[in-house]
């Protein structure tokens, strides 16, 4: 009953996925409810953050605020004999202000130790290293509970970048591994071996709307999507989807690019669908073959 890889003899309780926004939470969610590994799966919906759609009376769920999340683990941990932890979906980082506001005693202990974490990967893996060494639990990746979701290598459909979309894709790889080694975003946009941003705080979909505009005349841009080099793997890998084929479609871009076998591709069909009748190329890269590692 473990959200195990094939083979592997675990065993355990529940597990509880921490729903934040967009459509991984509920993918996840229906993956756990088919499989023979999990019996007891719960929904801990962040409030103000998670989508309330799929949240119907046939999903055992409950909210909470980032500010009560420890007490509702432990509640979970204790009474529905949760023991294993998935992380889905995407969360933007608050302040500290909202964060203590209405947090409980064993929250404000528990992100005490994180208030200095120089970056989101930081933050996060210091949360899953407390997640399982404090309070008891098993922190599972995405990899762990979907086995078919990341970007395969190649084309995906009909289209194929030129000559000077790869050597866009090129120079945003290499951006967007040094701004990840620093912790920084996930996203490039490139036009004519141009950086035109490069994602912060804001998320992808608005730094394609925020590139759009910057572009120059001819072939519009692309957008490169790649996981930061130390990347905690359970926690905040990129996403890519529909939703973000149909915003490079709309800002003119020629094509996405992202990495292989680490981007989690939502609804893969209908995105390679949409990309071809909107004329995008879709990429899935290896980093390596762009960027020289250090030893």
């Amino acid at each position: 009953m473990t959200g195990r890889k094939e083979g592997d003899k675990g065993g355990g309780g529940g597990v509880c996925i921490i729903a934040g926004s967009g459509a991984l939470p509920r993918r996840v969610y229906e993956s756990c409810r088919q499989s023979e590994h999990y019996r007891n799966v719960r929904v801990l919906a962040l409030r103000g953050i998670a989508d309330k759609d799929w949240l119907g009376a046939d999903v055992v769920h409950e909210w909470t605020a980032l500010g009560r999340i420890v007490s509702a683990l432990e509640r979970l941990r204790d009474e529905h004999h949760v023991d294993r932890i998935v992380m889905a979906g995407a969360v933007t980082r608050p302040s500290l202000s909202a964060l203590m506001l209405g947090a409980d005693r064993r929250t404000l202990i528990f992100i005490k130790r994180f208030l200095q974490r120089r970056g989101d990967d930081d933050l996060l893996r210091g949360i899953v290293v407390a997640l399982e060494a404090d309070l008891g639990f098993r922190v599972l990746g995405i990899e762990d509970v979907l086995q078919t979701c990341f970007a395969p290598v190649g084309f995906w459909g009909r289209h194929r970048a030129d000559k000077e979309a790869l050597q866009d894709i090129s120079r945003a790889v290499k951006v967007a591994y040094v701004l990840g080694s620093q912790d920084v975003g996930q996203a490039v946009v490139a036009q004519q071996n141009m950086v035109l941003g490069v994602e912060g705080i804001e998320g992808t979909q608005n730094l394609i709307e925020r590139c759009g505009a910057l572009q120059r005349e001819g072939a519009g841009g692309v957008l490169v999507k790649i996981k930061k080099p130390q990347q905690e793997r359970r926690a905040d890998l990129p996403v890519v989807g529909v939703e973000t084929v149909r915003a490079c479609g709309q800002q003119g871009f020629q094509g996405i690019a992202v990495e292989a076998e680490h981007v989690i591709v939502m609804n893969q069909e209908e995105m390679v669908a949409m990309a071809d009748k909107s004329g995008l190329f879709v990429l899935g890269l290896r980093v390596a073959d762009y960027v020289e590692k250090k030893p």
